[in-house]
């Protein structure tokens, strides 16, 4: 799966007809890795598509912690100009409605300061 964002990230930033081949193949693959799988709606710019992935990960147990996980804050961290994209698109996904939601029914989401110890 990690491959397959790689490759679909490339396809993409090439306007490659793979894009579509690699996509699918997460599609079929997702329950592999569905973090990965999230990360691929997001590099495609599908929000809508990311949104309802987020809260069908909330509402299936075995995956609801993983997915609340990956929605906390923690570390402010240096991004690359792709990494700030695909973040701030996690970010509008985050603030669908739809999707706040589905996590307010499940936990909550923290912001955990992970820096360095304060002297």
């Amino acid at each position: 799966m990690q491959l397959g964002l790689v490759k679909l990230q490339v396809a993409l930033q090439r306007k490659d007809a793979a894009a579509a081949r690699e996509l699918e193949y997460m599609r079929v693959h997702r329950e592999d890795a569905m973090g990965t799988w999230q990360l691929a709606l997001l590099v495609r710019n599908d929000l809508d598509a990311a949104g309802d992935l987020v809260v069908e990960r909330l509402r299936h147990p075995a995956w609801r912690t993983q997915a609340l996980t990956d929605m906390h804050h923690y570390a402010e961290v240096r991004m690359t100009p792709g990494e700030a994209e695909r973040q701030a698109r996690w970010v509008q996904v985050l603030s669908q409605p739809r999707v706040q939601a589905a996590w307010r029914k499940v936990g909550r989401i923290e912001r955990f300061n992970l820096g360095p110890p304060q002297t």
